[in-house]
């Protein structure tokens, strides 16, 4: 009888072994990189600019990235700007890149005046930090922070006051 037992023991415990082994093997994804490659001007209404983030996203995995949603936010030089959803799934490939678009939720009013200071301060850079979170098909969600700088590009239909000779940079 004490055999039967040891035996049963060891065979469940092979079983649970092999249930570790296999759920080692799912490895863990890693956050993609986001980096803000610009802000468009989609449309000009009641409300003011209608503006899209442009965002560069970077698989730094081994497989393919199904993104389900992205939820951003965007500061420039510190201050919050934007908030911004994906609006439709996209899959970025196994160390690939993708470059998505964002409607910004919040108040383009704000993005918009922080780029027109700049360009009107002479400046050709402007501080930027990109944060939020992206939920990942059959994972769950993943952060990421990014900090770097990006062009003071100011759509030409914003540019009010402006010298014409002026160029988005």
């Amino acid at each position: 009888r004490s055999m039967l037992k040891a035996a049963s023991f060891f065979e469940r415990l092979f079983c649970w072994l092999v249930v570790l082994l296999l759920s080692a093997c799912v490895s863990v994804p890693k956050a993609p990189e986001v980096s803000l490659v610009g802000v468009a001007l989609s449309g000009i209404g009641v409300a003011g600019p209608r503006l899209v983030l442009k965002l560069n996203v970077r698989n730094v995995d081994s497989r393919p990235l199904a993104l389900t949603a992205l939820d951003v936010n965007l500061e420039l030089s510190g201050r919050h700007v934007a908030h911004g959803v994906l609006v439709r799934p996209v899959t970025v490939p196994a160390s690939g890149e993708a470059v998505i678009d964002l409607q910004v939720q919040d108040s383009p009013l704000a993005v918009w005046r922080q780029l027109r200071a700049a360009h009107q301060g002479g400046r050709e850079k402007l501080d930027y930090r990109i944060f939020g979170s992206g939920e990942l098909e059959g994972f769950g969600r993943l952060p990421f922070d990014r900090r770097g700088e990006t062009a003071a590009f100011l759509p030409a239909a914003l540019r009010k006051g402006v010298s014409k000779d002026d160029k988005p940079l």
